[in-house]
């Protein structure tokens, strides 16, 4: 069950803007920011596992922490949770992914951490075959934005789903 469905937000963009130029701007800002955050689950800055788990890159030099946390907290409440809640199960997923041993790319539909560490986060995927895993510092990332968009239900939630993963 999704709380964040495409019907629901754009529902939601119709109220608060009516149908028109204005509210494919607003629909377009939350794509941009969910594909923005989502960089950071990618293949491109994920543990590779078959490689020892090095990443193929890192993210200070491309990814500003920074220019993203303000741009979020920019969005309304509900945009962030939206973007929190589809970044989050792109994390689910590719932990999914490799704990069945098979690899899709992460999806990025676009409308406190809690204890969780790498060797948790390894512990939990040990038995499947596919390669990718995300990095601590981008969960924790994601984390501060849940926490930042007071979407702790999200966060509850997230943990909750990475546990039984």
């Amino acid at each position: 069950d999704e709380p964040y469905t495409m019907h629901d937000c754009n529902q939601r963009h119709v109220l608060l803007y009516g149908v028109g130029r204005v509210r494919d701007e607003a629909r377009h800002t939350v794509k941009k920011m969910t594909k923005e955050v989502c960089k950071l689950f990618g293949k491109k800055f994920s543990i590779d596992v078959a490689e020892g788990g090095k990443v193929k890159k890192h993210s200070r030099g491309e990814f500003n922490f920074e220019a993203t946390t303000a741009k979020m907290q920019a969005l309304s409440y509900f945009d962030q949770h939206v973007v929190t809640y589809q970044c989050a199960m792109t994390v689910i997923e590719m932990l999914g992914s490799y704990s069945s041993g098979q690899y899709t790319r992460p999806r990025c539909d676009g409308c406190g951490r809690a204890g969780v560490t790498t060797s948790h986060l390894l512990l939990l995927c040990v038995a499947g075959s596919s390669n990718y895993l995300p990095v601590q510092e981008h969960v924790a990332f994601l984390f501060d934005l849940m926490e930042l968009a007071l979407n702790i239900y999200g966060l509850i939630d997230f943990c909750i789903q990475v546990q039984t993963t």
